[in-house]
């Protein structure tokens, strides 16, 4: 059902409609999905769908994305807080084999590939909002690496991987401090 509503809203924007073969689930669970696709003119797509029908669409300006890296990297293509904190990323000329945040291991599955195999794309959900960039264990050939991908703003802070509290507000919702000090100033409020 909710892939029903993102291709009928998709659909009735025209050019973000997307292209063979339609959009790939990157991220689900029991609150909703996030979908990804390439349009017409080769252009990345995201949408949100959530169990009561709301939910967001967004397409880059410029087709194709990011431009694929020379050399291996990774690159963010999506972020967004849902649910849970949703992430897909890309990492061109190299595979993922692990994610971390200030050394808590965060589960991911490859969604696709893309640029003919050159970018495989990979796709986290994590319970707590992650401020800062978590740290990516890649292969490159038979060696591995690690890089940093920024997943949300660190509002000026130091870029260090941090999982912020949360706090379950009344009616389900839930309130992320994002200073540790929880004086009330910089909380996102969130459903």
């Amino acid at each position: 059902m909710a892939r029903a509503r993102v291709l009928a809203r998709s659909a009735a924007q025209g050019r973000d409609a997307p292209r063979a073969p339609g959009p790939i689930t990157a991220l689900a669970d029991p609150y909703g999905a996030v979908f990804m696709w390439e349009t017409a003119d080769r252009r990345l797509c995201f949408a949100d769908s959530t169990l009561d029908g709301t939910g967001t669409t967004d397409c880059d300006v410029d087709p194709g994305g990011p431009p694929l890296a020379g050399a291996p990297r990774i690159v963010q293509l999506h972020a967004m807080v849902r649910h849970d904190l949703d992430v897909v990323f890309g990492a061109d000329h190299e595979t993922v084999e692990s994610i971390t945040c200030d050394g808590v291991r965060i589960g991911f599955h490859r969604v696709t590939d893309m640029a003919a195999g050159q970018r495989h794309v990979y796709a986290f959900a994590y319970p707590a909002v992650i401020i800062g960039s978590v740290t990516v264990t890649v292969r490159r050939g038979t060696g591995t690496a690690t890089e940093s991908l920024p997943v949300l703003d660190s509002f000026g802070r130091a870029p260090k991987c941090r999982l912020v509290a949360a706090e379950r507000l009344p009616g389900g919702g839930r309130a992320y401090h994002l200073n540790p000090t929880h004086d009330g100033h910089d909380v996102a409020v969130l459903p």
